[in-house]
């Protein structure tokens, strides 16, 4: 679960570079290049469009999305 002000098509191009370019920093590279997964493994979805851009609501439903999900608990997202 994440969020972003751009476009998720631009979103999702950058996560297949991650994983293609072998960019391990990023949680989705290092997931992706682990052993049993692959770039055809990936699937995205849009759940939700915050409108208008309102940068403190779109982190707000970030953060209901990823406790409704429970994202956390399954390595998905993690908060530092």
């Amino acid at each position: 679960v994440g969020e972003t002000s751009r476009k998720f098509c631009e979103r999702l191009t950058d996560h297949r570079g991650y994983i293609k370019n072998k960019k391990l920093h990023t949680p989705v590279g290092h997931h992706f290049n682990q052993k049993g997964h692959s770039i055809e493994d990936l699937q995205a979805l849009a759940i939700e469009k915050v409108l208008p851009i309102d940068d403190l609501l779109r982190k707000r439903r970030e953060s209901l999305w990823i406790s409704r999900l429970d994202s956390i608990s399954f390595g998905a997202n993690s908060r530092s």
